[in-house]
């Protein structure tokens, strides 16, 4: 189709030039594979105004060989089209249905993005394409993608495949069509959506607002089982009730949990598409209503769910709003649309809608004076899937159990075994001091029962398997590989000498004249990344030092290159700029001075810059006489520091694992593995040259850049007993140093240096206790080392901590000064630090502060050091250093079992890891990691934090005892003997609402100890013999079968059914049946403790209560009659749980504990579960005993917990949870 814009015309008998024809093409952004398809039909006529018309003999409009073309369309060339607009396609006569779709009608971008949508038949001849409607906010997901995007429409014909549209008779088109237009590009939804109803959206209902009495679009009800009862407009009331015209009023029945046949929906049509976003589609607009005082009107809100199911339809939209938890009884019930409810448009309602459904619900018609219900949990969908029961966000305080695919299995995540034989100790040193090197790819080590060197086990991709762990005093274990090291010890671990998974240092450049050849960045260890490479152009020079690698080598995920400097003259005109450091874990930060908050809220936190690698930095500029090789203009930059791995902005989920925060909340970290750091990047080059690049390019010609250092490794230890580094242990996973750049004249470092690379990942996890004996020499709380050495001179290197992943020092600058050199790595006073970073603290001699370098007091600065004045130094060149790494230690209780040095602040003693601790009278502060881990371990809140933290308790909270409370965020361990799941608020409705007002109330779920020790009750009970779970009374106790099918109990003749006699049974399950759903129909041979029974699931239950009689049937296959004689006795056991183990039902080990917990609470003002209101904050634990929230409190939600207890879960098979349910009972009438 033409744009008519263009002023331009075909004739039939005139046919276009090809030059014409394609200049036209050109202008309708047409593929060159449609360009050549075109030029292939050139005898045709393209009208303006969306149509096609036949241009052959007579004016026939029926055109081409066999007159199926297109007639017209509705979107014109280049129209700006609305994204939930319908596109209508007409055609010459009758088409076949069958044949349309995004295969025949194509309409898509340029890149080919096909828009998402539904084709309908309008009439015989018209077609139309409905563009999804977008369910997000940002309307990313809609059919037609908003933002100016071009889309074309091309009706496929027969000259370009055989597959296009089909009239009814079988022929294709034979004059297609093609059409470009646009989406509007704006964010108003009134630019962005066709208004398809003026107004806001209403409900359609019967009799209503045209509406036909037979409309299946209307608004209804739906029961259970898929059946419908309309809404009818009624002429009284004017408003949509379950009364049809002429016919009797539909009474909504009781919504229970148990019984689908009482469960029920309301299926809520509107005139119009509607705005899908989950504030539009909320229950905060869109809820169910029920009367509280017959006939008073006073209306309050019913937990509802409210979910979309059809939207652009073409009669509007859809929602499916279902009540939550049994509805009130014999109540008048409404569904009210609340103000502000929109449409696309965003035209809202004004007021209420509260007249398009209205309904009373039933009265319970037992004779009994209770009706009965149960909530039954089958564990199919996991937290975060839709309809999951699962809560995933409450902290437990211990590993979360395995909930989905319909079990609830007690987890154990270690995967260790004890390695060959299950007693494979190793001891690296076990006959004197050693070095073992081990490779992630592939290695052997030695051990064996007792460390005795006896057996060999090959390690595949780091994962190491065995029993104990030792290095003794003076052997090392250094990692290599691209892979963690993952210990698996089912024992305990013991470090006395060295485990190192650093990354290795650059020694810088050492050669001359060799621009040709790369400077290779230095190799990350464990999975940390590779340093990127200097100079690494060899037929040209190189613009700027390559950026290093990522974890797992990921390509530019480290430290920045920094750039080339070019200029003429001496070395200090052309000086390049160093490389960036890469980040990864955060910054660590201190209180220079220890001035408590209370006294100077505003004291400085400086960067911990006595460790160096505590901190990322950026590479030094280059030499202010030069420029830089990629700005052309300015002089050379440093390189930046690079991007950490993680992907959203919250800096609080930066781990691997789950975290349970001080306040309570449990945070799951966006790490999926154990990581590791990146590589630093590389120097930039020095180019002698008034241009760049030089020419020509002379291999002798640039002063080279280092390569980058690699960065540290991942190590994660997972222990089932004690983790322990000795006092002269240490585990390392340190950043590789940078390099100092190429020379001219000695260690004149003209080339630039290289940023170091990052620290790795250290990651302990146990059963046990976590014990760090090794005090750093010299060291002072919360990182004050600054105390070793003052005054002039060169300083002391401060001590490394016995459990290290910090980053690497960048590569010297000028003068071989600010970083690692010749002689390797400097002092922390003689590192090259940003002036930025030394947080506008005053430096220098004498009133400096002497913890904030460069000190030029000491010999490392001089007056005379080359940029010590300059913004970019103060070393000119010199790279920058790696990023600390991430330290994480999991245990079961911070505070009990993570041990270190008995290191005192201001004379305190008694203190524990991440709690207040009572030393006689007074408080004591929480126990200081810093003098044995570096950075701090994650979690640790440090003594700033620690009072902040106490002030907002007791201001918030006067008088509060502080003693044990939580002043960490703790590690939830991977695994241990215990593991937990816990629902969310389920709501138990309005059950208590009925004529006798009768309130919930729960009843046992039996088969869990309710008596005896407390730490016992609700557990699951064990059998007389062995592993079994104890069988319960049965509910219809044992009677023989009459084969002849005539006295209950007897099996139906297809073999499917065993129906009981029901005259001794519960009425519980006379009310509702449903209830004995997944009981177990029992087959044995003899009516008390049988020698050989058998017992099917009942998968469907029904009472007769014509006969009494309970008719149970079985799973589907199973054919009971193969069991009947007149020797056998049936018997029906209920279930309210079932254990599986290793799939054996009714069975778990003896060593294992399954225990219950429950919880109740009332609503808050807004109708959601009431934090205050809970069962559990008056009893401070939850209820054991389900019927011990019987207590007369009228309960709206109630939640489960499940916690398995392996004892000895190396050796224990992990037991489950088929069903959970939970029953309760109330007031019939």
């Amino acid at each position: 189709m033409i744009d008519c814009t263009n002023k331009m015309a075909f004739e039939a008998n005139s046919p276009p030039s090809q030059e014409n024809l394609m200049s036209l093409l050109r202008t309708m952004r047409v593929n060159k594979s449609l360009i050549s398809l075109l030029l292939a039909v050139p005898m045709i006529s393209v009208g303006c105004g969306g149509s096609i018309s036949d241009a052959g003999s007579g004016g026939s409009d029926t055109g081409g060989a066999n007159g199926f073309n297109v007639v017209s369309v509705s979107v014109s060339q280049a129209q700006i089209w609305q994204i939930n607009r319908a596109i209508d396609i007409t055609f010459t006569r009758a088409l076949d249905f069958s044949t349309v779709g995004l295969n025949t009608i194509s309409i898509a971008t340029p890149s080919g993005l096909s828009a998402t949508g539904t084709f309908s038949q309008l009439d015989a001849v018209t077609v139309r394409f409905q563009p999804s409607c977008p369910t997000l906010a940002d309307n990313s997901d809609a059919g037609l993608l908003p933002g100016g995007r071009t889309y074309t429409l091309h009706v496929l014909d027969t000259t370009v495949n055989g597959v296009t549209v089909q009239d009814t008779n079988g022929f294709g088109v034979t004059q297609g069509l093609v059409v470009t237009f646009q989406t509007p590009d704006s964010t108003d939804p009134q630019a962005l959506f066709l208004d398809t109803v003026p107004g806001p959206p209403d409900v359609r209902v019967r009799l209503r607002g045209g509406v036909a009495v037979d409309d299946l679009d209307a608004t209804y009800l739906e029961r259970g089982d898929g059946s419908r009862e309309y809404f009818y407009q009624q002429l009284t009331t004017q408003q949509g009730e379950l009364i049809p015209p002429g016919g009797s009023q539909y009474f909504p029945l009781l919504n229970k949990y148990s019984d689908v046949d009482s469960q029920w929906s309301l299926v809520v049509f509107f005139n119009q598409p509607i705005i899908s976003s989950p504030e539009n589609i909320s229950s905060n607009l869109i809820a169910l209503e029920y009367e509280q005082q017959d006939g008073v009107g006073d209306f309050a809100g019913f937990g509802t769910q409210v979910e979309l199911i059809a939207n652009c339809t073409s009669t509007g939209a859809a929602l499916r709003v279902t009540p939550l938890g049994v509805v009130p009884q014999g109540k008048r019930m409404r569904l009210n649309i609340r103000q502000g409810f929109s449409d696309l448009t965003g035209d809202g309602l004004p007021s209420d809608n509260v007249g398009a459904a209205r309904m009373v619900t039933a009265i319970s018609s037992n004779d009994f004076d209770k009706e009965f219900d149960e909530l039954t949990e089958d564990f199919d969908h996991p937290a975060g899937v839709a309809d999951s029961r699962q809560d995933g966000t409450t902290p437990l305080g211990q590993p979360s159990a395995s909930w989905g695919e319909g079990v609830l299995r007690a987890s154990f995540d270690f995967g260790g075994t004890g390695g060959p034989g299950g007693d494979f100790d190793w001891v690296v040193g076990f006959s004197g001091p050693e070095t073992v090197i081990l490779d992630t790819v592939t290695s052997q080590i030695l051990g064996g029962p007792g460390g005795i060197p006896v057996t060999t086990q090959t390690v595949i991709n780091g994962v190491v398997d065995i029993h104990d762990f030792r290095i003794n005093p003076g052997s090392r274990v250094i990692v290599l590989g691209p892979n963690p090291l993952t210990i698996l010890a089912s024992g305990e671990v013991v470090i006395n000498g060295e485990l190192s998974v650093n990354g290795s240092d650059n020694p810088g450049v050492g050669t001359l004249n060799t621009t040709n050849f790369p400077e290779l960045g230095a190799t990350g260890n464990g999975g940390g990344g590779r340093g990127g490479t200097g100079s690494f152009l060899t037929s040209q020079s190189t613009p700027k030092g390559g950026d290093g690698f990522g974890a797992f080598g990921v390509a530019n995920r480290g430290g920045i290159g920094g750039e080339t400097t070019y200029n003429t003259g001496g070395t200090n005109n052309r000086r390049a700029s160093g490389g960036g450091g890469p980040s990864f874990g955060s910054t660590v930060f201190y209180d220079h001075d220890g001035t408590p908050v209370s006294n100077s809220p505003d004291t400085p936190m400086l960067r911990a810059q006595i460790l160096i690698g505590m901190d990322p930095e950026p590479g030094r500029g280059g030499s202010p006489n030069g420029k830089g090789a990629i700005s052309q203009a300015v002089r050379a930059q440093g390189g930046a520091i690079g991007e950490d791995p993680f992907v959203d902005e919250d800096e609080g989920n930066n781990f691997f694992g789950q975290m349970i925060t001080a306040e309570g909340s449990l945070v799951v970290g966006e790490l999926s593995k154990t990581y590791a750091g990146g590589g630093g990047g590389a120097g930039g080059d020095a180019v002698s040259s008034n241009s760049f690049p030089l020419q020509p390019f002379q291999i002798t010609g640039d002063e080279k850049g280092s390569g980058g250092g690699g960065g540290g490794g991942g190590l994660r230890i997972l222990a089932l007993e004690d983790i322990t580094i000795g006092e002269g242990g240490s585990v390392f996973a340190n950043g590789g140093e940078g390099g100092g750049g190429e020379n001219t004249n000695f260690f004149d470092r003209v080339g630039g240096g290289s940023g170091g690379g990052a620290g790795g990942h250290i990651i302990f996890s146990t059963a046990g206790k976590v014990n760090i004996l090794g005090l750093a020499e010299g060291s002072q709380q919360w990182y004050r080392d600054s105390g070793l050495t003052t005054g002039t001179g060169w300083p002391n290197f401060s001590s490394s901590r016995a459990l290290s992943a910090v980053g690497g020092q960048g590569g010297a600058g000028a003068a071989d000064h600010g970083g690692s050199g010749a002689n390797g790595g400097t002092a922390w006073r003689c590192d090259c630090i940003p002036r930025s970073f030394v947080d506008n603290v005053p430096i220098g001699c004498p009133n400096g502060l002497e913890d904030a370098p460069p000190y030029r007091c000491i010999g490392c600065f001089s007056i005379s050091t080359q940029g010590f004045n300059d913004p970019m130094g103060p070393v000119l060149g010199a790279g920058g250093d790696g990023g600390p790494g991430i330290i994480q230690l999991h245990v079961a209780t911070p505070a009990e079992d993570i041990n270190l040095p008995a290191v005192l602040a201001d004379g305190q003693t008694g203190q524990v890891y991440g709690e207040m601790a009572l030393v006689g009278a007074s408080l004591v502060n929480p126990l200081d990691p810093t003098q044995v881990i570096a950075p701090p371990p994650l979690g640790w809140l440090d003594p700033v934090q620690v009072e902040e933290r106490v002030i907002e308790l007791q201001t918030n909270q006067p008088g509060i005892d502080l003693e044990g409370v939580p002043m960490s965020n703790n590690l939830v361990p991977f695994f241990g003997p215990k593991s937990a799941a816990r629902s969310l608020w389920i709501p138990l409705g309005l059950a208590r609402i009925n004529p006798a007002n009768v309130p919930a109330s729960f009843t046992p779920i039996m088969g869990v100890q309710v008596t005896g020790d407390a730490n016992d009750i609700g557990k699951v009970l064990h059998g007389p013999v062995g592993d079994t779970v104890l069988e319960l009374p049965p509910v219809i106790a044992a009677s023989p079968l009459d084969p002849l099918g005539l006295v209950a109990p007897f099996i139906t003749p297809d073999g499917g059914t065993l129906v009981f006699d029901a005259s001794g049974m519960p009425d519980t399950y006379r009310v509702t049946p449903s209830m004995a759903r997944r009981f177990a129909i029992v087959l044995g041979d003899a009516a008390v403790t049988p020698t050989l029974s058998l017992d099917f699931e009942a998968i469907s239950v029904v009472y007769d209560a014509v006969n009494d009689q309970l008719r149970c049937t079985a799973g589907a296959g199973v054919d009971l009659t193969l069991f009947q004689a007149t020797t056998v006795f049936a018997s029906l056991r209920p279930h309210h749980f079932r254990v599986e183990t290793q799939g054996i039902w009714d069975n778990f080990s003896a060593d294992a504990s399954i225990r219950f917990g429950f919880d109740a609470t009332t609503t808050d003002v807004a109708g959601n579960p009431s934090a205050s209101g809970a069962f559990t904050v008056t009893s401070t634990d939850l209820a054991r005993d389900i019927t011990d929230m019987n207590d007369g409190s009228i309960w709206d939600f109630f939640r489960f917990e499940v916690e398995f207890d392996l004892g000895d879960p190396l050796n224990t098979p992990l037991p489950a949870l088929l069903f959970m349910k939970i029953p309760f009972e109330f007031g019939a009438d």
